[in-house]
């Protein structure tokens, strides 16, 4: 498989693992989450610990994943935070 189909079907899984997390957690169905919301969900993937992250530096990743400043991680931003993240592990 060349790069851009090994590319093209992590963006695929990462959106289709976002619809997901947004239809569990988007409480208010904005298509968008808001911090209480990203937190219920690092909350119930027990990532805490994992990630030793307490409110503080949960709120600081959910800012530097908030690219364009609303307050809020639309469903684009997540897709992005994502796939960095992946790339980044390998």
């Amino acid at each position: 498989m060349d790069k851009r189909n090994s590319r093209r079907s992590k963006v695929e899984i990462v959106d289709n693992a976002v619809g997901n997390i947004f239809k569990k957690y988007d409480e208010n169905q904005d298509d968008y989450m808001n911090l209480n919301e990203f937190t219920k969900m690092i909350d119930d993937l027990n990532l805490h610990p994992k990630l030793r992250m307490d409110p503080k530096e949960l709120k600081r990743i959910f800012e530097m994943m908030d690219i364009d400043r609303d307050g809020k991680v639309s469903k684009e931003e997540l897709i992005n935070a994502l796939l960095v993240i992946s790339s980044r592990s390998h």
